[in-house]
């Protein structure tokens, strides 16, 4: 079993000096900063990571970085981060964290943030990509996720894919917001595009995102699938029809096609 060590700071400002310290401790650590500031906008915390000789196990910043553009930029072009978390950032910034030479990322964007141009271009690193994306708009994000899917069919080598939806509920009363078949067909394509994927992660219903209506078209998309070993969507028993004939075929299809 991999250990490591967990340092959190919450809200504080810190120096170079400290900066630097938190930076350069070399055993395995999960680096936490929520709502933290630095001096110099991490020109030290980023000199430090730059010149360690060991990959940091994870770095977490929660709520806001704290660092400067420039800090930043540097930052997603290190080679010495196995783990990166992320919170939301502003529009021009808001596509570089796709770039993060890092084996794991854990990103919130917003939706509108998918939508520019320069998506279709983007070279996503990461083998493992967890992304929240946020929506304020009472319209389902289709635009936004079949531009996203359509890249990551693209680019095809994703090994591990989460997906939380934050949507805005319903002025009139908490609901969950059907899944559009347009959205359900571009991830099946970019799942299968992927062909080494193994996790495919839809999250859960707390975001008032219901992929229940789809479940037949999935898993007849996703049956050939020859690498997915792990399948995440929160919906209720019903979906998957009497008895579980639904889930049952499934797992009988894909056992034949491995």
């Amino acid at each position: 079993m991999n250990r490591y060590t967990c340092i959190e700071c919450h809200g504080l400002t810190l120096s170079a000096d400290q900066a630097v310290v938190l930076a350069t401790q070399n055993h395995d650590m999960r680096l936490t900063l929520r709502a933290c500031e630095f001096n110099d906008g991490g020109v030290a915390f980023i000199d430090a990571l730059q010149s360690r000789e060991s990959r940091l196990t994870a770095l977490v910043f929660d709520e806001k970085t704290g660092l400067s553009d420039v800090s930043l930029k540097r930052l997603l072009q290190l080679d010495k981060i196995k783990s990166l978390t992320l919170p939301s950032l502003e529009d021009e910034l808001a596509l570089l964290p796709f770039s993060a030479r890092v084996d794991y990322l854990d990103y919130t964007i917003f939706s509108s943030s998918l939508l520019v141009g320069e998506l279709q271009s983007l070279n996503i690193v990461t083998t493992e990509l967890s992304l929240t994306i946020s929506h304020n708009i009472s319209a389902f994000p289709t635009a936004s996720l079949t531009s996203l899917f359509r890249r990551l069919a693209e680019l095809g080598h994703l090994q591990v894919f989460r997906l939380q939806l934050k949507v805005r509920l319903d002025l009139a009363g908490i609901r969950r917001e059907p899944t559009p078949d347009a959205v359900v067909e571009e991830l099946i394509r970019a799942a299968l595009a992927n062909e080494g994927l193994r996790v495919l992660d839809l999250g859960d219903r707390c975001f008032n995102i219901d992929w229940g209506p789809h479940i037949k078209t999935l898993f007849e998309g996703l049956k050939d699938h020859k690498g997915l070993r792990s399948i995440k969507m929160d919906v209720d028993d019903k979906d998957f029809g009497d008895d579980y004939k639904l889930l049952r075929q499934f797992l009988l299809k894909t056992d034949a096609s491995k």
